[in-house]
């Protein structure tokens, strides 16, 4: 019975790759807290590798939602997708991943995070502040002695 051994070289790649993976969740988790892009931080580039690839415990909602928020117009499932991909959450989308991104849409818009803007168009809701309850005048009705108080 033999054992394959993977060389080191093969073993330190996978090990560089997956570190590259996670300096970029901590680089995506500081842009979060700070809301401001990361200037002073060098962007670390990974071996390009043939395989499609994917983070896993990607939070979906939030990257969906992030998208939507830095998007002036609304965005078609496929343009979120897109936008997915170009921002490095994933290589590529398969099917399954594709249901997952149109379903966070749907329920978006559902719960009221999001707003349908059009058929298959989504944007972030906009935020309406309440208006200021005013009182009719400066005094409380019973303190002005209206037939209602008692």
């Amino acid at each position: 019975m033999s054992i394959k051994v993977p060389s080191t070289l093969d073993w330190l790649e996978k090990q560089r790759a997956w570190h590259v993976q996670e300096a970029k969740r901590i680089d995506r988790a500081i842009v979060a807290y700070k809301k401001e892009p990361i200037s002073s931080a060098a962007p670390i580039k990974a071996k390009p590798d043939n395989s499609a690839t994917t983070k896993t415990g990607i939070s979906w909602t939030a990257e969906v939602t992030e998208i939507l928020t830095s998007s002036e117009k609304p965005l078609r499932l496929s343009h979120v997708c897109k936008k997915l991909i170009q921002k490095g959450v994933v290589d590529t989308l398969s099917q399954s991943q594709k249901q997952i991104v149109y379903s966070v849409l749907a329920r978006g818009a559902r719960k009221g995070r999001f707003e349908k803007a059009g058929v298959g168009l989504y944007r972030i809701k906009p935020k309406i502040e309440k208006a200021a309850r005013v009182r009719g005048g400066f005094f409380d009705e019973k303190e002005i002695g209206s037939p209602n108080s008692s």
